[in-house]
């Protein structure tokens, strides 16, 4: 190897940025959906939980030419970006399981955030009592 190339590669060095770039422009807004927020929607060919969050920080400068991203932050921490589907199960009784998907996505509007739930097995149609858990949500706002 030449000098000049060893000289080049002992020069390189790795930087890792671990400051957070704090931005007038980008909000991050906690959501908290309680189990008893969220409504039930049945119709013929689709049947859905939704909870229709105000957040103000959604100005309409941001839902025409901004940036907005949801993501469901979970107890331990851990975020996963929205719209996701997660396959799930559980043992309807001793050593019966069932298994589905649950789909979470969402829409918003000037000053409105909708949050839609759906399991794939619908459990929730013969059962009043099934609705979803009480869940956290980061919107990430950029005006």
């Amino acid at each position: 190897m030449s000098l000049a190339a060893a000289m080049l590669v002992s020069s390189c060095t790795k930087t890792i940025r671990e400051e957070i770039i704090v931005s007038p422009n980008i909000q991050n807004v906690t959501i908290n959906v309680s189990q008893d927020k969220w409504a039930y929607s049945f119709t013929d060919d689709n049947n859905f939980f939704y909870a229709k969050v105000r957040v103000p920080e959604l100005t309409r400068a941001a839902v025409k030419g901004g940036f907005v991203k949801m993501y469901r932050v979970y107890s331990n921490g851990n975020q996963e970006e929205m719209p996701y589907v997660r396959p799930k199960e559980y043992e309807r009784e001793e050593d019966v399981w069932f298994f589905y998907t649950e789909t979470v996505t969402y829409e918003f509007e000037e000053g409105w955030v909708t949050i839609y739930y759906t399991a794939s097995d619908f459990e929730y149609e013969s059962d009043a009592t099934i609705i979803p858990e009480a869940m956290q949500f980061r919107c990430v706002i950029l005006n």
